[in-house]
């Protein structure tokens, strides 16, 4: 499967004919930003991951994946850390059309909320147009768990610390899928 890393800075439309990882990469230096994306599958499977901490710091996602042909797999995996003043707003689109017989589609969305004042909106859109499809979605929004943070404390963790290492594992359900060594490194420095 080939790793694509995809800076998010303007609209992006791609047509993909080979098996495909994307890594959506976070621009921190806009404060206010939306973007529209959309991956256009030919009988291949595509993954995309996003992670990001948000931070005064507004980020709408538009994504559009389409499907095209038989025994097409999509996977769509969001993980956003919301702290003081962030605001996310995620519309993931998954259209299963007429002739894509065996294809597989999932979104996954999961918020963090650490701070005040945050907005979090996830709109996961499944279109099915084909009987013999699987098409999933979840989304949810959670808070810091108190247990696990009085646990790090114990253990002799500040609570800065804790939030820290709370925040590292959350993000790490989408970097650690990451097939590439180098690109997860990469990515992973983008937290730190």
């Amino acid at each position: 499967m080939k790793v694509k890393v995809v800076n998010l800075q303007s609209e992006l439309s791609l047509e993909v004919a080979e098996n495909s990882f994307f890594v959506l990469v976070p621009n921190k230096n806009i404060k206010n930003s939306a973007l529209s994306f959309v991956i256009v599958c030919d009988e291949v499977s595509c993954k995309v991951v996003y992670a990001d901490i948000l931070h005064d710091r507004n980020f709408a996602l538009d994504l559009e994946i389409i499907p095209r042909g038989s025994n097409t797999k999509t996977d769509v995996i969001v993980r956003t850390v919301l702290e003081n003043n962030g605001v996310f707003d995620f519309k993931g689109n998954l259209r299963l059309n007429r002739g894509v017989q065996n294809s597989k589609g999932r979104l996954d969305v999961k918020g963090l909320s650490s701070g005040e004042n945050i907005g979090w909106i996830s709109r996961p859109l499944l279109e099915v147009a084909e009987k013999d499809t699987e098409a999933v979605h979840k989304s949810g929004l959670i808070n810091f768990n108190q247990d696990q943070l009085i646990y790090l404390g114990s253990r002799g963790l500040g609570q800065d610390e804790a939030r820290e290492a709370l925040r590292k594992s959350f993000l790490s359900e989408v970097v650690n899928i990451i097939p590439d060594a180098k690109v997860r490194e990469e990515y992973t420095r983008l937290y730190e």
